[in-house]
């Protein structure tokens, strides 16, 4: 099963009192010297710095405090930007940014739905101006001459706008952007940007496009979306991690199933996610590992419709969750840590205590070849025997669909 490196570049925002009051997310390459420069794609770079935070963690990033990210054209008009909670989130819109009637009423929507919308690299460009009736910050560059930027700033507080600089190189223009009395500062000078790091699974591409079809289909139902998402680790993982942004928002509850985390998501932001999937294209993964995992999440669910018929759903995500550590290459408990998991689930999963915990220890025995230690839940031979072998035809059905796609 192969993984994905992410790379998140986040630039500390601070206010009048040297207090941090947010984070710049920035797109980063895994070069030797960290490259934090966007791609000539803007949506590219959305995307990734999009996924990058969800597989990462936005609390991992910047906390409680809000993130900011710039936004193209494209994202302003589409819903890309509701996979991040917006009460948390500042929409950053260029100066540059082709300001047409859809776009502007893109950020007006955003606004009215709870984003911050900031005008970034602004330079008092009369045609600008239009975007001010909507925005609550605006940032310029600290290196503007000193009459631009006093022009600027009594603009901006005559419309109560926040200020904010950017680019601070050194201590003169710092001491220019607060003798004008601007509210955020940035730049090297304060403190340079840094990556931060993680892993996701990658998505196989063939369920990355059932899941577009599937959402893009008004009379698409929940379960068809989980019947798709139950069909690869990935997928499964990288929804629970969405479900976790609900924690920056300030509504987090914990989750037992991959249809508790579909609900919880919601039909925009769900939209959304599986957009910047595609945008992002991260591979296809068709490995002996994903059949494995597949295969031990699918037989602890037949095991509990036969002997938990109520737990079954909770069975299959933990018997998924339990293969986190090979599919991810870090210990189980790292790999759980992030994920808003009922403290049940988390521990059926881990350690392999309850009821389902009993059926994953049976399955786990049964497939490293140790039938015999495979007595916890009281399942005969004949049955674990039925459930295997059920079981495994279906993973490999999944996995005979995937290789047929890619060899298409």
């Amino acid at each position: 099963m192969s993984t994905v490196n992410l790379l998140v570049g986040r630039q500390p925002i601070f206010d009048r009192a040297s207090r941090i009051a947010g984070y710049e997310l920035l797109f980063a390459r895994g070069s030797d010297d960290r490259v934090f420069d966007a791609p000539q794609d803007e949506d590219l770079a959305w995307a990734e710095v999009l996924l990058g935070s969800v597989g990462i963690g936005l609390e991992h990033l910047v906390g409680s405090k809000p993130a900011h990210c710039d936004a193209s054209t494209a994202v302003l008009v589409s819903d890309a930007a509701f996979i991040l909670p917006p009460t948390h989130t500042v929409i950053e819109v260029d100066e540059s940014c082709a300001l047409d009637a859809e776009a502007l009423a893109g950020c007006r929507r955003l606004a009215y739905e709870g984003f911050a919308i900031a005008v970034d690299h602004y330079t008092g460009e009369p045609e600008v101006d239009r975007l001010l009736d909507v925005a609550s910050l605006v940032k310029v560059d600290a290196s503007l001459p000193d009459e631009l930027l006093y022009e600027i700033a009594t603009r901006c507080y005559n419309r109560c706008l926040r200020l904010g600089a950017t680019g601070i190189a050194d201590l003169d223009q710092l001491d220019r952007c607060r003798a004008l009395g601007m509210h955020l500062y940035q730049g090297d000078f304060l403190s340079e940007p840094c990556i931060a790091e993680g892993k996701v699974l990658s998505a196989g591409q063939v369920n990355r496009l059932r899941l577009a079809a599937k959402v893009m289909d008004p009379d698409y139902q929940l379960r068809d979306l989980e019947a798709i998402i139950r069909r690869d680790p990935a997928l499964s993982h990288q929804l629970l991690k969405l479900a976790g942004l609900e924690a920056a928002a300030g509504s987090f509850r914990t989750l037992k199933s991959i249809q508790e985390a579909l609900v919880l998501v919601g039909w925009r932001r769900l939209k959304s996610w599986v957009a910047l999937l595609l945008v992002a294209d991260r591979g296809c993964s068709s490995e002996e590992q994903i059949v494995t995992a597949m295969v031990r999440a699918r037989m602890t669910e037949l095991l509990a419709e036969a002997l938990l018929p109520v737990q079954s759903d909770v069975a299959f995500t933990v018997g998924l969750l339990s293969s986190l550590d090979v599919l991810l290459g870090v210990p189980l408990e790292a790999a759980l840590a992030d994920l808003p998991l009922a403290h049940e689930v988390r521990d059926s999963a881990l350690h392999r205590t309850g009821p389902v915990g009993d059926l994953l220890g049976d399955v786990v025995d049964f497939q490293r070849g140790c039938p015999g230690r495979a007595n916890r839940c009281g399942a005969s031979p004949g049955i674990l025997q039925f459930a295997h072998l059920k079981a495994l035809a279906w993973g490999v059905e999944i996995a005979s669909g995937m290789e047929a796609f890619a060899a298409a």
